[in-house]
């Protein structure tokens, strides 16, 4: 199966079988040139394969294509009736689809620093335990280290707290060039952040 949305400037996949991975641009190129239908069945009878099912959904992140294809070796091609059972399927599909994306985007904003989009107190109260845990259960230490900004208080004194807010971005720019691969940031609150050095987090990222 192959899972793609698209306008009239960009192809994003979102999901794509192993089978169609080596010729997917040519085959969405083709199957955009020939299909403008809701839905429908398309014969290719090329040399990977012989047949395939098309589904569109829009919503309003943009316009989805379901593709299912049958090899090029299969004896048979989809037919009217596997239209209207494909289509039940790419319906609820998606609907699922959706809902987990709707999840993570409320939990990335749960445990995501609004301002500088680091993590946040509400991450660090979970992380910090689990880091616990793996310590007592099979002793992997873990590292961490407290920061704050030297006369930030004089900063939103003297220049406001527009100033402020700019001068916590932009140390969070800094900490994220410079430790993303060594560790994990978190800004805890106002102009404090939190440093966790794991060995299982540094080797993930080199």
């Amino acid at each position: 199966m192959l899972v793609f949305s698209y306008n009239t400037e960009d192809i994003s996949i979102v999901y794509c079988d192993n089978d169609l991975k080596q010729n997917k641009k040519s085959f969405i190129a083709n199957l955009i040139n020939k299909f403008k239908q809701d839905s429908g069945i398309i014969n290719l009878d090329n040399d990977c394969f012989k047949s395939c099912i098309v589904s569109k959904i829009m919503d309003d992140d943009g316009l989805f294509y379901f593709i299912l294809c049958n090899d090029s070796k299969s004896d048979w091609y989809f037919n009217s009736e596997q239209i209207n059972t494909f289509n039940l399927l790419v319906n609820n599909m998606f609907l699922k689809y959706k809902n987990i994306c709707q999840l993570e985007t409320i939990k990335l904003s749960v445990e995501t620093d609004y301002m500088t989009g680091l993590k946040n107190a509400a991450y660090y109260n979970k992380r910090i335990k689990q880091l616990i845990e793996k310590y007592n259960k099979n002793n992997i230490d873990f590292g961490m280290a407290i920061l704050d900004l030297n006369k930030f208080k004089q900063i939103n004194d003297r220049f406001g707290h527009e100033a402020g807010d700019n001068a916590i971005k932009h140390f969070a720019k800094i900490l994220k060039s410079e430790m993303q691969n060594t560790a994990e940031i978190i800004r805890y609150g106002g102009d404090e952040f939190i440093l966790l050095f794991e060995d299982d987090y540094k080797k993930s990222k080199h």
